[in-house]
């Protein structure tokens, strides 16, 4: 086999756990298939999400050896007709008791505020950025060039 399974039981332990991670997201979004939510199912080890402009895929991870923990990888975008725009990445762990695909206790925690995050994140899309004030971030001034500013002092002067 490899170092990621050993055994054969191992490759299984790794099924069933991805199976109970993506089956708890894949339920927890159910309700928005009514919102128009598209999802498709990547192999077995994904989960693609989308409803209306908002894209989200989970990815599971390869234990190394008989780890108890299966980690996670969330990227989460907006898609518009100009394509894909930068993704919010998210990593979490996910706790199973030790040689079983049960959810430990801080597993079960952990998997349920992720499927939280992706159904508010489906929902209403990423949260507002808050400045040092708490008010709503503005974008940041932008620092032009030399040559930016020349080009632009040419362009008033033409008009």
């Amino acid at each position: 086999m490899s170092e990621y399974f050993p055994t054969e039981a191992v490759r299984g332990l790794w099924e069933e756990r991805r199976a109970v991670v993506l089956g708890h997201l894949r339920a927890a979004i159910a309700p928005l298939a009514a919102e128009g939510l598209e999802t498709r199912d990547i192999h077995g080890w994904a989960l693609w999400a989308r409803l209306k402009s908002w894209t989200v895929d989970i990815t599971t991870s390869v234990p190394f050896s008989e780890s108890d923990h299966l980690a996670m990888l969330e990227r989460a975008m907006k898609v518009t007709e100009f394509g894909p725009g930068r993704p919010v990445v998210r990593e979490g762990k996910i706790r199973f008791l030790p040689g079983s695909a049960t959810l430990a206790p801080e597993g079960r925690a952990a998997l349920e505020a992720a499927a939280a995050a992706l159904l508010r994140f489906l929902r209403e899309g990423p949260p507002q950025r808050l400045d040092a004030r708490g008010r709503p971030a503005r974008r940041a001034p932008r620092n032009p060039t030399r040559r930016a500013m020349e080009l632009r002092a040419g362009y008033a002067k033409a008009g």
